[in-house]
Parts: C-alpha cells; structure tokens; sequence
C-alpha cells in the first residue's frame, strides 16, 4: 500500500505511487497547529449551519486561500510537479463535515451530510487532470467516519466505470456527467468484488491527507461504530493542460524512475 511519511519521502517516490495506486496516504503532511488554525477560521466565517465552505467563499471574505494556512515549499513543489508550475485552484475546494445518522445527502440542518456512496469526482467536475488532498480535522477511521478509497491507476478506474473517453456530455444539472460513463452506480461490495484488498480503509491521525485524484474511486468509510462527527478540508488543483497531456506531463519523472528501476533489474 502506497503510504509514506511526508517529512522524509522524495517527491519521486510520491508521483511514482500516485501513478500506480492511484492515491497515497501522507502521514504528517500538516502541522496539527496550522490545520486547527485553518478550522478555527472557517468556523469563524463561514455560515453557520453551511453544508459546505469553498476556498471562493474564504477569498471573497478577505481570507487566504485554505491551502496558504497549511503548505510550505515542499507541498507547493509537490503539486507543481503532479500539476505543472502556476497550478489553479479548482473551484471545487471545499470543506465537508459528515455525520453517518444525518438525515439526507444534503444535510439535516446543521451542516451535516450522510456518508458518500463510492464514486469518482470526475462524475460531478470537471475532467481536467486534478489532484485532491484530503485532509481530516479530527483523527478518524475508527470512531468517526473517514475516506476509502480504490488503489487502482486511472486507465483502470477509467474501465472500471466504463468512461467513453470523450469530452463531458452534460445533458442537465441533475445528469452531472453521468452520460461519459456506462457504469457509473456501484456499492462498496461491488468495489470489494472486483479489486478485494486494493479497497483501503485506513485510520487517519491528525495532520495526514489522502493524495487522490478525480480519477480516483472512493467513498465515504462508516461502520456502525463511528458515531462520531467528522470534518475535512478537500484541496484540489487542476491542471492547465489537457488531460491526457496533463498525465503524460505529471507522471513523466515517476516514469523514468520507474523505467529506470526495471532496466535496472534486468541487468
């Protein structure tokens, strides 16, 4: 499993993992103080009650952006080199607080919403090649709900949910972009079927994010257990390069170093 502890891991070994997994899971990615600074913050200005708080909305209130509380050179130089230098914020850069006993998906009121059945974000964004750092406010996995996600590459995510390879065919609000995909509505069993173990649900201390992308399967993780609320920040970053370019180009270092390694081997 691809997990490494931020502090000491190489940019490489990073993009190398996201490029075969799919997600890797950053311990110690942020400090405990910056993160507890960024969500004292949001809950100072955000809405009381809101479902969700966006990065726009933390901008138009005179805020940094979410990740300017949490990022140093290493995180910015790591984005840079999965997104390509002068990255842009992806306007779905939210907040979400999830409760398993919430009464809908779209919150009971005080901003909670159920856990979230497995999917990818490229059903609901943009295709555009865009990185997710999940970042939890609390510890979780055991008595709070947390992230599952698939270790599968994105060609595989990409057959498993049947993705035409063709430009975002929105037929309305309600359809998302759902029509790009002939296979789009599955359960974690199904998950569970077809990849076994790769499904991986693992505990979360404070200051580690899941690195994923829109391209990467996941859900929310709840057993009957967690009964606890839990909060995350989602920081995405979005390529200015098409797809299929935007992956050539991130995944290149990780690439050659991998090449590498196997013509190594074979020596």
């Amino acid at each position: 499993m691809a997990e490494f502890d931020f502090r000491s891991a190489s940019i490489e070994e990073i993009g190398a993992a996201l490029r075969g997994d799919g997600c890797v899971l950053l311990r110690h990615f942020v400090a405990a103080d910056d993160l507890a600074r960024l969500r004292e913050t949001i809950d100072a200005v955000a809405p009381p009650g809101a479902l969700h708080f966006n990065d726009r909305d933390m901008r138009a209130r005179g805020r940094p952006h979410f990740y300017d509380y949490l990022f140093a050179d290493k995180h910015r130089a790591l984005v840079e080199s999965l997104v390509g230098a002068g990255f842009r914020v992806s306007p779905n850069t939210v907040t979400r607080r999830v409760d398993a006993e919430a009464i809908d998906a779209d919150g009971d009121g005080d901003g909670y919403q159920q856990p979230l059945p497995p999917h990818l974000d490229a059903f609901f964004h943009r295709f555009d090649w865009t990185l997710n750092f999940w970042v939890p406010f609390r510890a979780c996995g055991w008595d709070a709900p947390s992230l599952g996600v698939v270790r599968a590459p994105v060609e595989e995510a990409q057959a498993y949910t049947g993705y035409d390879g063709r430009r975002r065919r929105r037929g309305s609000a309600e359809g998302w972009n759902f029509a790009n995909f002939a296979n789009p509505n599955f359960a974690v069993d199904d998950l569970r079927g077809a990849f076994g173990e790769r499904v991986w649900t693992p505990e979360y201390a404070l200051g580690d994010a899941m690195l994923l992308s829109n391209w990467t399967l996941h859900f929310t993780h709840s057993a009957p257990e967690m009964t606890e609320r839990r909060g995350n920040v989602e920081l995405r970053f979005t390529a200015r390069a098409g797809l299929a370019e935007a992956l050539s180009q991130a995944f290149k270092p990780a690439l050659a170093r991998m090449a590498g390694a196997a013509a190594f081997s074979r020596s």
